[in-house]
């Protein structure tokens, strides 16, 4: 059983079990009547995220304020499937940035204002993130809409390669190299805002 911490909204709350983590749990109607303090059955639960800090945490319920739960949940699986496969570590704020990112790209796509990026190809340089993109854009198309353009390979690559974490063993070989990547990849950030339907949130890149 799950005790509720806060009821998002009918299909969506922020529980803790019995280790005392906090969790996202997903479920169609999971937390209709129920207020915080009451439990929720493990059995109700369809999909369920842990909320490794508090970062985690705020990242999720600002994206669920602006964006569909259908987004949320398959880039979610997505960047943690993604990275455990290829044994790529990624810091926390992606999971904000490509969710809405991709999110924005889908309306533009479907109120035909998508625009082509002309980024530059990174498959060379960076092979696992343009990999790992390749693998993504296969899983929206495949869960969420057909329509996602080619294009959105190298922009998620992107976002892939700002985000890698630093651990050891898979630091980057060349830091001049990855500050070019970047230089390039703000200059087209504001290509990428102009494209979107609403207003964002701004992530600085820091190189």
């Amino acid at each position: 059983m799950y005790r509720i911490l806060n009821p998002l909204n009918h299909n969506v709350a922020l529980v803790r079990n019995d280790k005392g983590e906090e969790l996202i749990v997903i479920g169609k109607g999971i937390v209709f009547g129920k207020k915080k303090g009451d439990l929720v059955p493990k059995e109700k639960v369809e999909k369920l995220f842990r909320m490794k800090t508090e970062e985690s945490r705020e990242n999720f319920m600002t994206l669920l304020k602006n964006v569909p739960l259908d987004f949320i949940t398959v880039t979610y699986e997505m960047i943690d499937y993604l990275s455990k496969k290829y044994h790529y570590p990624v810091q926390e704020y992606i999971y904000v940035t490509l969710t809405d990112h991709m999110f924005c790209s889908y309306q533009a796509v479907t109120q035909g204002r998508y625009k082509e990026s002309n980024l530059l190809d990174i498959s060379e340089n960076y092979p696992v993130a343009f990999e790992i993109a390749k693998e993504a854009v296969d899983i929206y198309r495949e869960k969420l809409t057909t329509s996602f353009p080619e294009d959105e390979v190298t922009r998620i690559a992107y976002h892939f390669i700002n985000a890698e974490g630093e651990n050891g063993a898979e630091v980057v070989d060349s830091m001049d190299q990855r500050k070019e990547i970047l230089k390039v990849w703000k200059r087209f950030w504001i290509v990428i805002q102009l494209n979107e339907p609403r207003p964002t949130t701004t992530f600085m890149i820091v190189s």
